[in-house]
């Protein structure tokens, strides 16, 4: 691992310390949880806010492409993002 990825740790360790964590395994207000398959083909998990924040019901979200989802500009920084630079094991 390069000294960059564990500085980036580190640093991150240390953010996360100081996070005050009131409900543990909630997701925080300001944002909602999608998670997409390894392909960006499928939508594997929403949080329960989805529809606050996306305008999507929870159950109909699974019946979307994660592009039409999520908008294909987002999908495409992800992958190039993943497919960029070092990643943690």
């Amino acid at each position: 691992m390069s000294d960059a990825i564990k500085d980036d740790l580190a640093e991150g360790l240390a953010n996360c310390a100081r996070e005050p964590v009131h409900a543990p395994g909630a997701i925080q207000p300001a944002g909602c949880l999608v998670s997409v398959d390894h392909d960006f083909a499928c939508v594997l998990q929403v949080s329960a806010n989805i529809e606050e924040m996306l305008g999507v019901a929870p159950a109909a979200a699974f019946d979307l492409a994660p592009a039409r989802l999520l908008g294909a500009s987002l999908l495409e920084q992800c992958r190039q993002r993943l497919d960029s630079g070092e990643r943690l094991p």
